[in-house]
């Protein structure tokens, strides 16, 4: 069964490559009715309708079909998420970006759009192949867009190449685009990661200052980088920060200051925390014992 699945992958590719790509709307309702009937297209066959739309220039039809194969599970589709990427990524070398790079950001869109762009998007061994793709689309004069510099960011990030990913932050600024709070998120984590709490946090407050979004978590993230370094009242000054900025601590921000006092033996420090999130309705999701 699999290989007869295989060879009528094969076929359908072959078909929507030479004989089918004049005629893009027979092709995509060919595309969806094998789809319907319980065929299972393989990356083959996916990116042959991907270069038809793109060549047609059928963006919203680009964007649905991408945004479902995001939406479906691996052991659905039949393919690993990251093989179409790495297929995309694949023909952009070598034919150039302006045959896919419509492909290429509405891949990108589709991500952020369902929430899966930290987990899926840049798997492990794969950060040093995006630089390189925003890269050479730099080199060829195509501007990138807010989703492209938001995955070039997570992949330097990945990579430990955080002055390379705050050029980016500033670059971004030059093309009066704004990050979101995942990307500020991911660079000042990476940040703490390598014990630059004290870093990430005047990282927090600068871009504070210039209303660029920072959300409960990039809060969190501090304070655990904080915890992590065995500062604590520096942490702690952090609870007093958001208070300060309207910012409400979740029981995560809590519970982690709470964490570091208990390891070190401070249990009356802990608990007068404890008291003092409960008295402002603030629930531990754990006994802090």
């Amino acid at each position: 069964m699999a290989w007869v699945m295989l060879w009528g992958n094969w076929i359908l590719a072959r078909l929507l490559k030479n004989s089918l790509r004049e005629e893009p709307c027979h092709a995509l309702s060919f595309f969806d009715q094998l789809k319907e009937q319980g065929f299972v297209h393989n990356v083959s066959t996916y990116m042959a309708i991907i270069r038809i739309l793109c060549y047609w220039g059928m963006a919203t039809r680009l964007d649905s079909i991408l945004l479902g194969v995001f939406k479906s599970n691996d052991q659905h589709l039949g393919f690993k998420v990251s093989d179409l990427f790495e297929a995309l990524i694949e023909r952009i070398e070598a034919k150039g970006p302006e045959s896919l790079i419509r492909a290429f950001d509405a891949l990108v869109k589709a991500y952020v759009s369902i929430g899966n762009f930290d987990d899926r998007l840049i798997e492990s061994g794969k950060n040093d192949r995006a630089v390189a793709v925003f890269w050479q689309f730099k080199q060829l004069g195509l501007s990138p867009n807010n989703y492209s510099y938001c995955i070039v960011i997570k992949a330097l990030c990945r990579k430990g190449s955080l002055d390379e990913a705050a050029d980016i932050f500033q670059e971004m600024e030059e093309a009066g685009l704004t990050p979101n709070a995942f990307t500020n998120t991911t660079y000042i984590e990476r940040l703490c990661s390598q014990t630059r709490s004290d870093f990430g946090y005047e990282v927090l407050k600068a871009w504070r200052e210039q209303n660029i979004p920072i959300d409960v978590f990039t809060y969190l993230v501090v304070i655990r980088g904080f915890v992590n370094e065995s500062k604590l009242k520096e942490a702690e000054c952090m609870l007093l920060d958001m208070d300060e900025h309207g910012v409400v601590p979740d029981a995560y921000c809590c519970r982690s200051l709470i964490c570091g006092y208990c390891k070190i033996g401070h249990i009356l420090k802990a608990l007068a925390l404890h008291n003092e999130m409960a008295a402002k309705c603030i629930k531990s999701s754990k006994p802090i014992a």
